[in-house]
């Protein structure tokens, strides 16, 4: 049985569960987040000391899921409700 897996937030704790759950080819994963990439705070201090590149403190999420194949990346912005269960959920309402 194939199952639909949705991650709301391309954060740490989301693009972990991406990459750990892409492993099982009987799930489907759908990653939500209101934006098209994710800044590694903690690369950031490498950053400003001059001792990284910016593009290796951002992770592209549409290119992650592209990566991964089995997955896809639906970014919403803070206006679009997302349907769960038959009711609204409204991204701003996840910060």
């Amino acid at each position: 049985m194939r199952h639909h897996v949705v991650i709301l937030g391309g954060s740490y704790g989301g693009i972990s569960a991406l990459r750990k759950l892409q492993s099982d080819p009987n799930i489907l994963i759908t990653l939500i987040d209101r934006h098209p990439c994710h800044y590694l705070q903690t690369e950031g201090y490498e950053l400003i000391a001059g001792d990284t590149y910016f593009s290796n403190t951002i992770v592209n999420l549409s290119s992650l899921c592209a990566v991964l194949k089995r997955s896809k990346t639906a970014v919403s912005d803070q206006h679009s409700p997302i349907i769960l269960m038959n009711r609204p959920l409204h991204p701003c309402s996840l910060r």
